[in-house]
C-alpha cells in the first residue's frame, strides 16, 4: 500500500514540476529576471541601499515582464506554430492552455502593478509600467508582424523598467542619470533585435515575417550594428560624468567592458571568415549585465 502510494505522489510531484517548467517557459523567467535587475539598479542609482522597496519593487517588475512575456506568447501563438525556433514552445503545441496562460498573465500583470504601487506609494510608476505594457503587447507585438519599425516602440519598452526603479527611488523625471541608463538600455534593443534576426534570417523567411533583411542584406546590417555598438560603448563612459558611476574603479572596469566589446564586435564581424551571430548576442547580453554590476557595485563603493 505504502509503494503505491508513493509511486501516486512521486507522479504527482512530477507532473506538478512539468508543469511549473511549461508555466515558467511561457513566462519567459531568465528574461524578466534580467529586466527586474534592471528595475533593481535603476532604484539603486537614486537611492543606493538594500531597502525592502527596492526588492519589492524589483519584484513588482518582474511580476509585470512575466505577465507581458505570457500574453506575448498567447499573442503569437498561431505565427510560433510557422516557425522552427518557436514551433515546440508550449501553446503552440497545446501542452498550455490558452485560458490557463490568459490566467496566468493577468494574475501576473496585476500583481506587478500592485506592487510597484506598493513600493512607491506613487501613481507615476504604475503610469509608465501600464505604458510598458500597451508599448510591448499591444504596438510592438502587433507591429512585428508587418515591419521591422516595431523594433522602435520595442526599443522604448525596454528603457521603462530602471526608468520606472528610479521613480519609485524617488527620482525625477527629467533626472539625467538615469535617463542615460535607459537610453542605453533602448539602444541596446536594437542589435539584441538584430542579431536574432541575423541568427535565425532562414526561419523569418520561411515564415513570411518582415524583417530588417528586407532592405538590408546582412553585410550592411552587420556594419550597421558595429556602427551602433560603437555608440553603446561610448555611452558607458558617459556615466562617469553624469555621476552614474563615480569610483575610479568602477569607471576603469566600465572602460574595460566598452573596450572588450568594441574589439569582440570588430574581431567576429571583420576579422573572421564567418559570423557566429549566437555569440555576438551573449556578448552584448553580457556586456550589458556587467555595466549594470559595474552601476550597482559603484553606488556602495562611494
Amino acid at each position: 500500500m505504502n509503494k503505491v502510494s508513493n509511486m501516486h505522489s512521486d507522479i504527482f510531484v512530477s507532473n506538478l514540476v512539468s508543469r511549473l517548467l511549461l508555466h515558467s517557459e511561457i513566462a519567459k523567467v531568465p528574461m524578466c529576471l534580467f529586466i527586474s535587475f534592471s528595475s533593481f539598479v535603476g532604484y539603486e542609482v537614486v537611492k543606493p541601499e538594500f531597502s525592502p522597496m527596492s526588492f519589492l519593487t524589483a519584484a513588482g517588475i518582474f511580476f509585470l515582464a512575466c505577465g507581458c512575456a505570457t500574453l506575448n506568447n498567447i499573442q503569437d501563438k498561431e505565427f510560433d506554430r510557422h516557425l522552427k525556433r518557436t514551433k515546440n514552445r508550449a501553446l503552440p503545441q497545446n501542452k498550455i492552455s490558452e485560458l490557463s496562460a490568459s490566467v496566468q498573465a493577468v494574475l501576473l500583470i496585476t500583481s506587478g502593478l500592485i506592487l510597484v504601487y506598493i513600493a512607491g506609494y506613487t501613481i507615476m510608476p504604475v503610469i509608465f509600467s501600464a505604458a510598458a505594457i500597451i508599448l510591448y503587447n499591444f504596438i510592438y507585438t502587433k507591429m512585428k508582424i508587418k515591419t521591422f519599425m516595431a523594433i522602435f516602440p520595442g526599443a522604448l519598452c525596454g528603457m521603462l523598467p530602471p526608468f520606472i526603479g528610479s521613480l519609485v527611488a524617488g527620482a525625477h523625471i527629467h533626472d539625467f542619470r538615469i535617463i542615460a541608463v535607459a537610453i542605453l538600455f533602448g539602444l541596446w534593443q536594437v542589435p539584441h533585435y538584430f542579431l536574432v534576426v541575423l541568427e535565425h534570417h532562414d526561419d523569418y523567411k520561411q515564415g513570411n515575417l518582415s524583417s530588417i533583411l528586407d532592405i538590408f542584406t546582412c553585410a550592411s546590417l552587420n556594419r550597421i550594428i558595429f556602427a551602433w555598438i560603437m555608440s553603446i560603448s561610448f555611452l558607458m563612459l558617459v556615466l562617469a560624468p553624469l555621476d552614474v558611476i563615480s569610483t575610479t574603479i568602477a569607471f576603469r572596469g566600465l572602460v574595460l567592458n566598452a573596450f572588450c566589446l568594441v574589439i569582440f564586435f570588430a574581431y567576429r564581424f571583420f576579422l573572421v571568415p564567418e559570423v557566429n551571430y549566437n555569440k555576438l548576442f551573449k556578448m552584448l547580453n553580457t556586456s550589458l549585465m556587467i555595466m549594470l554590476l559595474l552601476v550597482l557595485a559603484d553606488r556602495f563603493l562611494v
